[in-house]
Parts: structure tokens; sequence; C-alpha cells
């Protein structure tokens, strides 16, 4: 039995706190690319693009051809994610893959109050095969099958998760309409601790207007999860000119130190290069999101 007592300031801090099942894998809950970060991720019913397939894999359909992106996010306390997604439409509907890591580096191991007598990472990893296709015009549909690890110093757990989405496009022009649920299944127990995924609903919409060169999008997802019973509003927009340039802006509600989003978006030919900021409260600091995407 060993003594060594592992501090996890931030690393689920719920799964060592709680007595009995408490809601675990936050890192589901941060693994973003920048476009949907920028805008709150209020993307629920994006009607453009595939990277919103995160949120709802449904908007994998909106990929035309072959894709591939990289994310690189920069979380607080040290916790770095990266992100490789592809996506490749069929004849039959559109396959996404992506791969990502969540690390942080560096965490004190004390077996008594003093100097920490060792170091080691936590690591968390999502490996997500996603499916989309069009069932009409108006409707599409789809889902995210997901492979969860995670590993705290000597200690692991494994599970799956699945998502649901759908899309439609609604008489009104501009407008679509999106519903999710994500993050559907189990883990196994961390030595004794059980926990349970951060599963949720999401209903939202999204209006695109074209005001002279400019192309506006504005989006609500409202968001609710079941283990901790909060209902969270989202709301993001993005201005683009010309279909080169983009600024968001979001804001995100009941969440302990964050709310606002903002963001940058610039795409020449096939090459597509997204930034996201997200400031924190309480001294907290920031995070940093940069995707880079080709679109073959």
């Amino acid at each position: 039995m060993r003594n060594t007592k592992i501090l996890l300031l931030l690393v689920l801090p719920v799964i060592l706190m709680a007595q009995g099942k408490s809601t675990g894998s936050a890192f589901l809950q941060t693994v973003l690319p920048a476009r949907i970060s920028a805008m709150g991720d209020a993307l629920a019913a994006d009607p453009s693009s595939s990277s919103s397939s995160f949120s709802n894999p449904a908007s994998l359909v909106w990929a035309k051809t072959p894709e591939v992106t990289f994310s690189q996010i920069q979380w607080i306390q040290d916790m770095q994610t990266q992100i490789l997604s592809a996506s490749v439409p069929l004849p039959l509907g559109t396959v996404g893959l992506s791969i990502s890591s969540t690390s942080v580096e560096g965490i004190e191991i004390r077996d008594i109050p003093g100097t920490a007598i060792g170091t080691f990472a936590s690591r968390s990893s999502v490996f997500r095969l996603g499916y989309a296709f069009s069932l009409s015009k108006e409707i599409s549909v789809g889902t995210n099958l997901k492979y969860l690890y995670e590993k705290i110093y000597i200690d692991d757990a494994s599970g799956y998760a699945l998502d649901f989405g759908g899309l439609y496009n609604t008489p009104i022009s501009g407008l679509t309409l999106g519903l999710a649920i994500t993050n559907v299944g189990q883990v196994s127990k961390f030595r004794t601790q059980s926990s349970e995924l951060p599963t949720a609903a999401k209903v939202g919409g999204t209006y695109v207007t074209t005001v002279s060169d400019f192309e506006i999008v504005g989006a609500l997802t409202i968001e609710h999860e079941s283990n901790s019973a909060i209902t969270r509003f989202h709301f993001g927009t993005e201005a683009t000119y010309d279909h080169m340039f983009s600024i968001r802006l979001g804001y995100q509600t009941h969440y302990d130190i964050r709310g606002l989003t903002a963001g940058l978006g610039f795409r020449y030919s096939i090459a597509v290069v997204d930034y996201a900021y997200l400031p924190f409260t309480q001294d907290f600091g920031s995070a940093h999101i940069v995707t880079l995407g080709i679109e073959l």
C-alpha cells in the first residue's frame, strides 16, 4: 500500500474529493478546436463547418472535400492538449477521425509537508470515430464513438462514450436548428473511485445573413448537464469578410472562472488558420488555442 500523497490541483479534483460517484473526465469539456471555442461553444447547429462535429456529430456532413486539422490548446495550470483530426466525404456520408492528448507535466509528489520528492505527469487521450449523413436536403444526423483513456501517476482508467446529433435546415433562409446528446457512456474506476462522464444535452440555433461583403453568423446553444443538473447558455457571433478574414466573439454562462471568448480566423486557398482566446477570472490566467487546417 502506497503512502505517497499525490497533489492533483486541477486534474479531476472531484474524483479525488467526492464520496461515491462523481463527474470525471473533465478534459472532454475543454478539447475543442479554435473556432468553436472562440464562439463560446455555441455551435450545436453550425450550418457550414465540419469542425463543429466536436459539438454536434451531424456537422460532419459539411465536409465537401477531405480535411485535415491540427489544434494546439494551452489551457490553465500548464494543461496542454493536441488534437489531430480528419474528415473524408464518401458517397453514403462523411467519416471523421480524431486523436487528442491532454497532459499536465510536473505535478509534485510529497509524502510529508515540505520539499517534493519527485514529479509526474497526468495524461488523458480520446480516440474518436464519427459518421454523419443526410436524410434529406433539410435533415442530417450523425454519431461519434469515443474511446477514453486517463492515467494519473500509476493509476489509470479507460472507457467509451457516444455522441448523437441532428441538424435541421429550416424553411427560414439562413436558420439552422440542432440537437445533440454528448458523452453517453462509462469509464472504469480509478483504483476504487467511480466517476460519471459529463453527459449533456444540447439544443441550439444558428442564423446566417450577408451584409455587403460580410457574412454574419449568430449562434445560441442551451446545454444541460445531466450529472450536475447545470444548464448553461452559450452565445457566439462571427463576421467574415470576403470569405477570408473572420472576427469571433462568444460568451458562456455558469462557469466558475470563465465566460467571455474571442478569436480570429484566416482562410487562403486550401489553408485555414484559427485562433481563440479565453480569459479566466480569479488570477487563473488565460487559454490560447490555435487550429491549422487544410481542405484538400
